[in-house]
């Protein structure tokens, strides 16, 4: 927890690399995730509806009070998330989809 970058070997790819440590990535004035492509759908809706996953979606540990990410998604990434009802009605006519994700989270 206390390094800033971590190296990390990666066997599918045979090569290393660098990876930022969450206090690197706390550490910093704005962190926004880019998601794309239908591939990614399951895992962005289980990363959205489970709640304090941490050792399955490390992602969920990169969040402060005072810096919280900013997801952006395709509509294909955000296919799977369920939104809420009641958010569904109020803001489904203002946004589109991948705004909705945006804003919400």
């Amino acid at each position: 927890r206390k390094r800033l970058v971590c190296p990390n070997f990666v066997e599918s790819k045979q090569s290393w690399r660098m990876t930022l440590s969450p206090l690197c990535i706390e550490s910093a004035s704005q962190v926004c995730f880019y998601v794309f492509g239908k591939n990614k759908s399951k895992i962005i809706s289980q990363i959205f509806s489970k709640k304090n996953a941490p050792a399955q979606f490390p992602c969920q540990v990169i969040s402060n009070k005072s810096n919280k990410p900013l997801w952006i998604l395709d509509k294909e990434s955000a296919s799977q998330i369920k939104l809420p009802m009641t958010f569904k009605k109020k803001h489904t006519n203002q946004f589109k989809l991948t705004q909705i994700i945006t804003y919400i989270f």
